[in-house]
């Protein structure tokens, strides 16, 4: 998207009207695995309750799936440790289930970019996604319609975020953007990949960056860092995600290592110290008690 483009999108975006969920300019598809049938469960219930009434479910891949020539087996954590400072600049092993992650995006990048420039873009959800309500739906389709009017589709290098933890905006990026009370600000370095909708141009550039050589939320990162695609933000989050990096189906390689790090040692146990007793002596049953509960703690 150009500057000028750019301008003149903000003057548009101050005024749109929120679309209706009749008008939804984007196909919705959400991940998930074959076994979390419960997952799947809540998740249309929410997509229905949100006002969309077509979605596609993608099944998600795992890490047994997933060749080394798609998504590598390790990843070099240098450059996410200058926005991250808990994660340790080191080379760490992909998790199966980070590389199932990302080779379910993978697939579903590809099928976007075979769209072509002039095709619809995709919402794209993890199935802990959860969706700020019905107005959530005509919102996104606003910013939608906008980003295409004020982009041609060859510009549309763009993943619109509906939700995301940015560790650094881009201060020369865009601003002052939004529609019904939502502003789109843009990032160059964010985590968490459960909601944002991508244009067919965006899904090229990062499929022609293959192979994801970090995790998948930080290997999009990266490719905005290098100027290959945008990352544009709605503040608020319009999705959030049900527990971020915590009871999911994925385990975060650099976060356990984090974890495994700041445990503390546990102290090996002393053996009970064993006193003589002198004939006739009285043990004192206070002093026996607390040396237990000592041990035992």
């Amino acid at each position: 998207m150009a500057m000028a483009a750019a301008a003149s999108s903000e003057r548009v975006l101050r005024s749109a009207a929120p679309a209706t969920s009749a008008t939804v300019p984007f196909d919705t598809m959400y991940i998930n695995l074959d076994r979390r049938t419960d997952r799947r469960k809540s998740m249309e219930s929410r997509l229905a309750a949100a006002g969309l009434s077509q979605w596609e479910r993608v099944p998600a891949r795992t890490g047994k799936e997933t060749p080394p020539s798609r998504v590598c087996t390790e990843w070099d954590a240098r450059l996410n440790h200058q926005f991250d400072t808990n994660c340790a600049a080191r080379v760490y092993r992909f998790s199966d289930g980070e590389r199932g992650c990302a080779m379910s995006h993978v697939l579903l990048w590809e099928r976007v970019a075979a769209r072509e420039n002039e095709g619809r873009p995709v919402l794209v959800l993890e199935d802990d996604a959860v969706l700020d309500g019905r107005n959530s739906v005509a919102i996104i389709s606003s910013l939608v319609a906008l980003i295409e009017r004020s982009a041609m589709p060859s510009q549309r290098t763009i993943l619109l975020y509906l939700g995301a933890h940015v560790a650094a905006w881009r201060e020369t990026g865009v601003r002052g953007m939004g529609a019904a009370g939502t502003r789109v600000r843009e990032a160059d370095w964010l985590w968490q990949t459960h909601a944002y909708v991508i244009w067919p141009m965006a899904a090229h550039r990062l499929l022609s960056a293959c192979p994801v050589d970090m995790p998948v939320d930080n290997f999009i990162s990266k490719n905005v860092l290098q100027r290959r695609i945008r990352a544009l933000v709605t503040v608020p989050n319009l999705v959030e995600q049900e527990v971020p990096y915590m009871n999911g189906d994925v385990v975060h390689s650099s976060l356990e290592a984090s974890y495994a790090r700041k445990a503390p040692k546990k102290a090996p146990k002393k053996a009970p110290k064993k006193t003589a007793k002198k004939t006739g002596e009285k043990s004192d049953k206070k002093t026996d008690k607390k040396t237990d509960q000592k041990e035992t703690c």
